[in-house]
């Protein structure tokens, strides 16, 4: 009977000493994104504004720790690089005996931009000690674009092109589609290459630039006049879009759809050629649908008298002692 009354006493020994022996805290994070918010009052069109995306944080384990502490992180990123709002690391304490906690984390970005954020819970002991620690938590949000009210516009088709660097001057980004090209950024695009972008919901805006050539593109305002793309010297642009689209300049005239800002929208197409710059400063534009105002460009901001052009009819801008355009084919 001996080894059966040993047996029965090791056993209870464990049963002891495992019930000293507690296992270690379950921890959990959970993150919820809330919609993109600007300022109250800021009249600036919503695709110039800067916005605030609030992320709810959550944790909680399954006994008290001492201290519950969430090292979090965020990205915000345009086309997968990084936006002009930047990125930061961060962490929140309890800093008091909890089994659970809420904070609030608010990340400024732009239109079109994409805000990742990253979340890691512990549980600490009276020391300090880590003794519980949960799986990293990633949640992601975008703030729409606002393409009709100055926002960046979306590229849908691109061949050997690059844009600006946010952040870096002269530094050269390739250029995709689904990326999306902010006015105040320059665009090249190599010999043999092309680029489209637009956005359909903006009364059909679409735009085609062949190189080589180097330009700005513009922006729609749809409660005024958006800003022209800029063309430079040896390009060409297919250029669809209504009066609220800004229209195309080059070096030696302007092109721009014919419409009040007020008014209903009205849709042109207009093709515009940039001669190369040591051929002089010339341009022509030739209307395919609709009305066009043209016009010469004397100045940085200056214009001469424009000319309605029609659908069938081409002007030529030659710059010598003035810029004065003239029709050179009648509908």
């Amino acid at each position: 009977m001996r080894p059966i009354f040993l047996t029965l006493g090791v056993l209870a020994a464990l049963v002891a000493a495992g019930a000293g022996t507690s296992a270690p805290p379950a921890v959990s994070v959970s993150v919820t994104p809330a919609l993109p918010t600007s300022s109250a009052g800021d009249r600036s069109p919503s695709g110039r504004r800067t916005y605030t995306v609030a992320f709810r944080v959550n944790i909680s384990a399954d006994q008290e720790c001492a201290n519950l502490d969430v090292t979090y992180a965020y990205d915000t990123l345009f086309d997968g690089r990084r936006s002009l709002e930047g990125s930061a690391t961060d962490y929140y304490d309890t800093n008091a005996p909890a089994s659970s906690a809420s904070f609030d984390v608010h990340v400024l970005a732009d239109a079109a931009d994409l805000v990742s954020f990253s979340a890691r819970g512990t549980c600490e002991d009276a020391d300090g000690n880590t003794v519980g620690q949960s799986e990293l938590v990633i949640s992601r949000t975008t703030v729409p674009a606002h393409t009709c009210d100055q926002g960046p516009v979306r590229v849908l088709a691109a061949k050997l092109a690059a844009r600006e660097d946010l952040w870096t001057p002269g530094t050269h980004d390739p250029v995709r589609a689904r990326h999306y090209l902010w006015t105040a950024y320059r665009v090249w695009v190599a010999k043999h290459g092309r680029i489209t972008y637009g956005a359909p919901e903006c009364h059909g805006l679409r735009v085609t630039v062949s190189g080589p050539v180097s330009f700005v593109p513009g922006d729609y305002a749809q409660h005024g006049y958006g800003s022209p793309l800029a063309l430079g010297f040896g390009g060409r642009a297919d250029f669809t879009g209504d009066q609220h689209s800004g229209g195309v300049v080059t070096d030696s005239a302007v092109a721009l759809p014919r419409g009040t800002r007020t008014g209903p929208s009205k849709l042109a197409r207009f093709q515009v050629v940039s001669s190369p710059k040591r051929l002089g400063r010339i341009t022509r534009v030739r209307v395919l649908r609709g009305s066009v105002y043209v016009a010469g460009r004397t100045g940085v901001a200056r214009y001469g008298r424009p000319l309605v052009a029609e659908r069938g009819q081409t002007v030529l801008i030659a710059c010598s002692k003035s810029c004065a355009p003239r029709l050179t084919s009648r509908r």
